[in-house]
């Protein structure tokens, strides 16, 4: 089994999308490509991925895919960001009180957001903490888990290879329909942030593991094969961002990340420096921590800083500063056992 330290980089690097996306107005007045929808799919892709290295990594003779373990797998997720949700949910409150003091439907967005609900419901989809929506999309696909581990167990890989191109083509299906056909969907849908369209993504790159995993560096030549591969699909890949960002919708780029993310994964490539050090690695493991917190923190800077006439370029330095410290904070190991197994009570630490 490889390490995945290199995946590790690759997910703060999709939080640096995100964040750019969140923050570009302070350094610049465009966009080269859609920083956030790249940015977000990397996270659904990778989470699926990663879903489906534990899952083979660990002995998986008995797989409980009932509802109970759908609901357990569900908690144990949940106590791990839950606090910080609401952390940023009583920031933006405090934000909102002083931008939209007559938000007309404060109360309704306000449940759906504390209990992450509003990515069901498009009027709410980005109130409050914005950024987590993604939170709210994710839930669906984490309570699946244990069900997708049980129906794809054991599966012939031309099942699983079935299996991906009938989801593949299901939602390129959908892409067509919606963005480009222009097929009315009920006002209360965005598909960009609806669960079920989501988890046909992270099924997909659940698959992709499966589909992917017995290409490792022998078999593509040794290190050096490798390193050049992993080059030529990092460059591609960003090459495909920028050059067909306004001509692609969102699964056509999905076979392009799954590609460079599972090279990223194996070892004895160039990418086991670039990406698989300790420095990208642990940033990697802080990036849920930089991503809840990012959104809150930049309003916070924008209402407060931006009218002492702060430079922008070093707000935009400054609030990643702030929110890097603060993620550092919120992810050692103390403070995340007193969090939850102290506060939430929700059981034994993992």
């Amino acid at each position: 089994m490889t390490t995945l330290n290199n995946l590790q980089g690759l997910r703060f690097l999709a939080f640096i999308l995100i964040y750019l996306n969140h923050a570009y107005g302070l350094i610049s007045t465009g966009k080269i490509f859609d920083y956030g929808a790249r940015g977000v799919e990397l996270f659904f892709i990778l989470s699926g991925y990663l879903i489906a290295y534990g899952f083979v990594s660990r002995n998986h003779g008995n797989v409980d895919s009932s509802w109970k373990a759908c609901f357990s797998y569900l908690i144990n997720k949940l106590k791990k960001f839950y606090f910080l949700h609401v952390l940023t949910f009583l920031i933006a409150a405090y934000v909102i009180s002083f931008i939209k003091p007559s938000y007309t439907n404060m109360l309704r967005d306000a449940f759906l957001s504390i209990t992450l609900l509003k990515s069901w419901y498009r009027p709410a989809m980005f109130s409050f903490n914005g950024a987590t929506w993604f939170l709210s999309t994710m839930l669906f696909c984490w309570f699946l888990v244990p069900k997708i581990n049980g129906l794809f167990k054991n599966r012939k890989r031309t099942v699983l290879l079935i299996s991906f191109f009938i989801l593949y083509l299901l939602s390129m299906t959908i892409d067509e329909l919606v963005f480009k056909a222009g097929y009315p969907l009920p006002e209360a849908i965005s598909l960009y942030v609806f669960p079920p369209y989501r988890l046909i993504h992270f099924i997909l790159g659940y698959l992709g593991y499966f589909l992917l995993r017995d290409l490792d560096k022998n078999s593509l030549g040794g290190s050096f094969n490798l390193s050049l591969l992993q080059l030529v699909s990092l460059v591609g890949t960003i090459y495909v961002y920028i050059a067909l960002d306004k001509t692609f919708v969102y699964t056509q780029f999905i076979l392009f990340d799954i590609i460079l993310i599972h090279l990223l994964s194996i070892n004895g490539g160039i990418f086991d420096i670039l990406f698989g050090n300790k420095v990208f690695t642990h940033l990697g493991n802080i990036s849920f921590e930089l991503y809840i917190l990012h959104g809150e923190l930049l309003s916070l800077g924008k209402l407060y800083l931006l009218p002492l006439g702060i430079n922008k370029i070093m707000l935009f330095i400054l609030i990643f500063i702030v929110t890097y410290l603060l993620s550092e904070f919120f992810h050692l190991r103390k403070v995340h056992k007193f969090i939850t197994n102290k506060i939430w009570s929700l059981g034994k630490s993992q």
